[in-house]
Formats: C-alpha cells, sequence, structure tokens
C-alpha cells in the first residue's frame, strides 16, 4: 500500500514539474565555469497567477453552462388583457393597465379555456397570462386565454378514466365523446372517494374531476377520483 501511494505521489510530483516548465512558471537556465555547471530556476509569478485566473474564470463560465442546461431556462408570467394581436406582436395591459408588447415566439403555445387556440382567437378584452423565457425576455413563448373560464389559478375538469401509463392520464370529458391527455405533476394529490390512494388506484371506468393549478392546463395536481360516492360535491 505505502508503496501504491509513494508512486502516485512520484507521478503527481512529474505531473505539476512538466506543467510548471510547460506552461512557463518556471524557467532554468545554466551556465560553466571553472569546469562546474551551475543551473538556475526562476519562477515566473505573473504568469503563473494570470493562467490561474484564466483557469479560475473557464471554470465559473463551464460551471454556469452546466447549470443552465440542467435547469433550463426560467420562465416568468404576466397576467391581464388583450389589447390587440397584429403579425407576430402581442399588445396587452397588465393588471395596473400599463400596455407590453410582446413577439410571438415561432413555437409559442397558445391556449383558450384550457384549449388549444391559434394568435387570431385572441380577442381584445379577453384575459390572458404571457409566459417568457429569460432567453428571449421580449417573446412570449406561452399564451393562456380565458374567455368562460373565471380564473386561471385553478381549473377542473369532469370525466371518466381510460388509462393511466407513467406520468400521463388519458380521460374522457364530462361527455364521455372526447379525450384528453393530462401529465401528473410530481406532488399530484390523489383521493379516492376522499380517502388518499394512489394513482395505480384509478380504474378505467372510475368518475374522476382533474385540477390543474398554476400555468399549464394540462397538468394535473390533484385527481379526485369517485368510485362509491355518488357526486363530487362532498369529496374535499
Amino acid at each position: 500500500m505505502k508503496r501504491v501511494v509513494m508512486v502516485l505521489i512520484v507521478i503527481v510530483a512529474v505531473v505539476i514539474v512538466v506543467t510548471a516548465f510547460y506552461r512557463g512558471w518556471v524557467g532554468m537556465t545554466s551556465d560553466s565555469g571553472d569546469q562546474k555547471s551551475n543551473v538556475t530556476f526562476s519562477l515566473d509569478a505573473d504568469k503563473f497567477q494570470a493562467d490561474r485566473k484564466t483557469a479560475m474564470a473557464g471554470a465559473q463560465d463551464l460551471g454556469r453552462q452546466i447549470k443552465d442546461k440542467i435547469s433550463g431556462p426560467s420562465a416568468k408570467s404576466m397576467e391581464g388583457k388583450v389589447v390587440n394581436v397584429a403579425g407576430d406582436q402581442l399588445t396587452m395591459t397588465n393588471a395596473e393597465g400599463k400596455e407590453h408588447s410582446h413577439a410571438l415566439a415561432a413555437n409559442v403555445k397558445i391556449t383558450c379555456d384550457g384549449r388549444d387556440c391559434m394568435a387570431a382567437d385572441l380577442k381584445a378584452g379577453m384575459r390572458i397570462r404571457v409566459t417568457t423565457d429569460d432567453a428571449a425576455p421580449h417573446a412570449a413563448s406561452r399564451i393562456e386565454a380565458l374567455d368562460k373560464d373565471a380564473a386561471f389559478a385553478s381549473r377542473s375538469h369532469d370525466g371518466k378514466v381510460v388509462s393511466i401509463t407513467g406520468e400521463k392520464l388519458v380521460m374522457t370529458n364530462g361527455d364521455g365523446k372526447e379525450e384528453q391527455t393530462c401529465t401528473l405533476t410530481a406532488g399530484v394529490k390523489v383521493t379516492c372517494d376522499g380517502e388518499v390512494c394512489k394513482t395505480a388506484d384509478l380504474k378505467p371506468g372510475m368518475r374522476i374531476r382533474v385540477t390543474s393549478d398554476g400555468a399549464d392546463a394540462r397538468a394535473a395536481t390533484r385527481i379526485e377520483a369517485l368510485d362509491k360516492n355518488p357526486d363530487f360535491a362532498k369529496v374535499g
């Protein structure tokens, strides 16, 4: 074991010495006289400090890039009302009535009362929530418009379970005619007849109410399932 440690120490020392000479931190001069050779080593402190700062800056920049890739661009939202949509520009008022303009991103996602729609469907006076990313703070990446729904904070959909696969819940609407897919959030709360249960307990045909709190109307934060209870009103 000691021999292995000594070998590692020697290798590290050799690497340090080679790097020092390669980077120019250490210089060596020699002269001979009186049949003797003299070797002189010198340290370039300025060169060493400059390289150290460059390396630290590079490491910090790399760290920021890795962090950005992991976390992705952060999103910011603004609520208000539509003034008009002209070409790829949306003008809206904020909560205080001040006007703001947003460019529509090429892949902007637009919903009207939780359903996919187009920019042409956004009418003056509609309540909207515009979401932008830090990467393009003036470009709308998502627009949620409300025409009939009363508020953005909470949306509920009643229907029946069709299937659950991984993080995806497929359900019918209240009429049982159309299917829609919801994403289960990490902290989704699930109850069956008012009792806490798991997504695995949700069986095809069960009546459910899916609630979405927040920006994404398709992200389920709460699922209330009924098996014996005749109506949703009694489910807390």
